[in-house]
């Protein structure tokens, strides 16, 4: 939700995917969004990321959870991740 700058939370995600990205070196892409509003979160991540074709998406917010519920029963070729504290498969 906030931007990655915040040193807390979202700065640790935004830190392991950018671990990912540079282990794997050329093997996967990733994209990060930063600042999106609960509100907004359903058509942000549908509209940047599951029309963009990747096929895993992190979802890093608590509010996000219905959004990613609601996206991985209309995308099932995309693996959403929840990272909520909070366990749920979806």
């Amino acid at each position: 939700m906030g931007p990655i700058a915040d040193i807390g939370w979202t700065a640790a995600h935004h830190e392991g995917r950018g671990y990912v990205e540079t282990r794997l070196g050329g093997l996967v892409e990733t994209k990060f969004i930063e600042r999106i509003s609960e509100a907004k979160a359903r058509k942000v991540i549908e509209s940047e990321l599951t029309r963009e074709r990747y096929d895993a998406i992190f979802a890093t917010s608590y509010g996000f959870k219905d959004a990613v519920k609601e996206l991985a029963r209309d995308f099932k070729d995309v693996k959403f991740y929840h990272c909520s504290g909070e366990f749920e498969a979806f």
